[in-house]
């Protein structure tokens, strides 16, 4: 007889089974709901930080004009919650709290992920039918969806974001270890909380480390119609820049991914790797 973990793992296996055989019949399924027309994306663009950003770790002013950008950076600080052996992170999950500048409320934001076995549709709703399977419901009010799509792959996010205050906190500087996971425990939600086992997420989170706050830049652009985001981020061995887009749809990321591309190679700026900054900043910074 199987107990705890492992017959919760065979449960969803087999949930994920009933699925993709509902898909491959064409039954309709009332629980899928979402399909690669549908789900949000974000195309990420690494660029070589050398030749976009001025001796300030600004962008420069022949990039800023390409995608539309002003002048005007807001900054952002992050704080992560992991464990020394990555436990979170090795199961796909990312628990971070961030500030805005000049906001009132912290955001606290808890993400499983799921790497997808290729870049198109039918990939797509594999990943969306293994989410759903494994207990995430897509809509206003529970988890969103959205595709990160880097240089080389897509990745499935399904996300849930909780706003509020803490204390009379104005920094995340004033946030300790023990702050930082009582504020998780009362927003962790339940799919992380008993991922696997029951209280799983609980126990990872008593021995969990804050790595941060880090401070990021942000400016805002506009390219073909689309707004743009360029984060700036430092590590200690230089800058990560990212230009990013979002959009509804396969089909529309498909074509400004393609035409973005074919612009920033003709620039030479393009870096030819996936953007992996929640990995980078665990493996540069230690944890508190």
């Amino acid at each position: 007889m199987l107990h705890g973990s492992a017959a919760q793992r065979l449960e969803r296996k087999m949930a994920f089974i009933l699925l993709l055989f509902c898909l491959c019949c064409a039954v309709p399924f009332p629980a899928y709901a979402l399909d690669e027309s549908q789900v949000d994306f974000e195309i990420k663009f690494l660029l070589d930080s050398d030749q976009v950003l001025t001796d300030e770790h600004l962008l420069t002013d022949d990039f800023r004009a390409l995608i539309g950008a002003g002048t005007d950076y807001r900054s952002i600080d992050v704080i992560y919650l992991e464990t020394e052996g990555r436990d979170f992170l090795n199961e796909g999950w990312v628990n971070r709290i961030r500030w805005k500048e000049n906001k009132k409320k912290i955001e606290c934001t808890c993400k499983k992920r799921y790497s997808l076995s290729g870049e198109d549709a039918a990939a797509i709703r594999v990943a969306l039918a293994q989410a759903e399977a494994d207990g995430f419901v897509f809509s206003d009010t529970a988890y969103s969806a959205q595709i990160d799509w880097g240089f080389s792959k897509m990745t499935l996010s399904a996300e849930k974001e909780v706003s509020g205050k803490y204390k009379d906190y104005r920094s995340l500087s004033q946030f300790s270890t023990a702050d930082a996971i009582k504020f998780f425990e009362k927003t962790m939600p339940d799919e992380e909380r008993d991922w696997g086992e029951k209280r799983w997420g609980a126990a990872m989170l008593a021995q969990a480390q804050k790595v941060g706050p880090l401070q990021y830049r942000r400016i805002k652009g506009s390219w073909e119609g689309t707004e743009a985001d360029v984060e700036i981020w430092p590590m200690k061995d230089g800058y990560i820049t990212e230009l990013s887009f979002k959009v509804t749809g396969l089909a529309a990321a498909s074509v400004l991914r393609e035409r973005m591309t074919a612009l920033l190679e003709e620039k030479g700026v393009l870096l030819h790797m996936d953007s992996l900054k929640t990995q980078m900043i665990l493996d540069t910074f230690p944890g508190a």
